[in-house]
């Protein structure tokens, strides 16, 4: 079963944004039934729905590289020749449930990561040559993908080393603005602030791979049904079930489950409501007003 959110409105000053959000309402234990379910729902209340075709097709793979590879910092030529391949199936693989262009993607992806993290956390282990003039391009300016492994490399270098410089010029301009008698006290030669630069470029870098690889199957699976979903328009967006409850208490402070309305309360769970018909009010021991302090499944022990 699929649940939707539709139009809720966001105002701002100037304008009145529209979101469409769409979730499951319970786990999925199969990956075969949420791309169905995703376009079902797509197709029958999305204000402008699409036609499942060559030009849908071609829409995700673009997206699924602009969202997994935007700075063109993973993939290769030849990989993209090799991603090509699912170019017009998509819409076919999205019908039938399938996620062989998706899987043939995140597969190369995490060969890359155990393929480019050693090789950058070893190159920021030594001080770089600060005299070298280099260029870097990102983003729109990177117009081509890497050729090779070897390219994907030197892009990285350069990126490790204009995040570098960056950080150690404001350190550096930072000093600059120590004012008072203490101040000198608080002067860091060079070598030290370097070496700290250093080390936060290289915080960044593992925890950017880090944040790929924690991804899980369902992690996986909404982020392929965020970049469908995004190609009807930038506003839709899928919210797998931990998500879509973390929505619901952001947006209202509450959350509906259990057949019950539960809301935060200085630092408790609080039974607001009851919901008539709903599994805790046949049940019959929750009500409204109650603090929940442990859950507990069958017989096993509370928590």
């Amino acid at each position: 079963m699929i649940g939707y959110k539709k139009w809720i409105s966001l105002s701002s000053v100037a304008a009145v944004l529209l979101v469409l959000s769409f979730c499951s309402n319970k786990p999925f234990s199969d990956e075969e039934p949420v791309l169905k379910r995703i376009i079902y729902t797509l197709n029958r209340q999305h204000y402008a729905p699409l036609e499942l075709n060559d030009s849908f097709s071609m829409k995700v793979f673009q997206n699924t590289l602009e969202n997994m590879d935007g700075n063109k910092q993973f993939f290769t030529q030849e990989d993209i020749a090799k991603f090509s391949t699912y170019k017009f199936s998509i819409d076919d693989q999205v019908n039938a449930g399938r996620f062989d262009f998706f899987d043939t993607v995140w597969k190369v992806m995490q060969a890359r990561l155990d393929y480019i993290e050693p090789l950058v956390i070893a190159q920021l282990e030594k001080p770089y040559n600060y005299s070298e003039e280099l260029e870097y391009f990102q983003g729109e300016d990177q117009k081509n993908y890497p050729k090779n492994l070897e390219e994907i490399i030197q892009l990285w270098n350069l990126w490790t080393r204009y995040q570098t410089v960056d950080k150690l010029y404001n350190k550096l301009e930072g000093q600059k603005n120590l004012k008072g008698p203490d101040s000198l006290k608080n002067i860091k030669p060079f070598d030290t602030l370097e070496l700290k630069a250093r080390a936060e470029t290289k915080d960044l870098v593992s925890n950017w791979f880090k944040r790929w690889r924690k991804m899980d199957r369902q992690d996986q699976i909404a982020f392929f049904a965020n970049t469908i979903a995004e190609v009807y328009d930038p506003h839709t967006n899928y919210f797998p079930p931990a998500d879509r409850d973390n929505f619901d208490i952001s947006m209202t402070g509450k959350l509906e489950g259990i057949g019950a309305t539960l809301s935060e309360r200085d630092g408790y769970i609080k039974v607001e409501r009851i919901v008539p018909g709903s599994a805790s009010y046949k049940q019959g021991d929750l009500k409204a007003g109650d603090l929940i302090l442990k859950v507990g499944q069958a017989d096993e022990e509370p928590v």
